[in-house]
């Protein structure tokens, strides 16, 4: 199984995807023992002067093939949704997590990729009172599967929220 994870703008974001790795079971050691390819994305504007993400420009550096799993958090949810609505991106299955609505126009975010959310493989993690986008805001978009969970802060870290329904969506077939 190849896993593409595609992180928030800031670089602490691995620290949190390396502890979401492990309560879904795909660790560095499950990967190896169940042959799952984990990468994870680099962004190039982590290695600029301006650090101003531009969805464009990571969309087009985004691997050419195809990922049986794509988990995002924040501006990883906004690059997959948009890259995934031009198919610039071939999935399988997305965990989204955090999708921040409110940043959509800075990043000149592609609204219209939002139908996605109605795509039976794509599951979101959403909290209820999220500061960049709280689920009211969200439903409006009809989204198929949307698990809504306590908090409002944007961090997901209370992976005791939303681990387990996650690690049996992503391991099903």
């Amino acid at each position: 199984m190849n896993i593409l994870f595609l992180p928030d703008a800031s670089r602490d974001t691995l620290t949190w995807f390396n502890q979401l790795q492990q309560q879904l079971h795909l660790g560095h050691q499950n990967c190896i023992k169940n042959n799952h390819s984990c990468s994870k994305y680099n962004y190039s504007f982590w290695h600029n002067d301006s650090n101003q993400p531009s969805l464009n420009h990571e969309i087009s550096q985004l691997p050419n093939f195809e990922f049986d799993r794509v988990i995002a958090k924040s501006l990883g949810t906004l690059i997959f949704l948009q890259a995934a609505a031009s198919s610039l991106l071939s999935w399988k299955k997305a965990l989204l997590v955090g999708i921040p609505l409110r940043l959509a126009e800075q990043t000149k975010f592609n609204k219209k990729s939002l139908k996605l959310l109605r795509n039976p493989n794509v599951h979101i993690v959403q909290q209820r009172n999220d500061k960049l986008c709280p689920c009211n805001e969200l439903t409006i978009h009809q989204p198929k599967y949307l698990l809504q969970i306590a908090g409002s802060d944007h961090n997901y870290n209370d992976f005791s929220l939303y681990a387990n329904t996650c690690r049996a969506w992503i391991n099903q077939a």
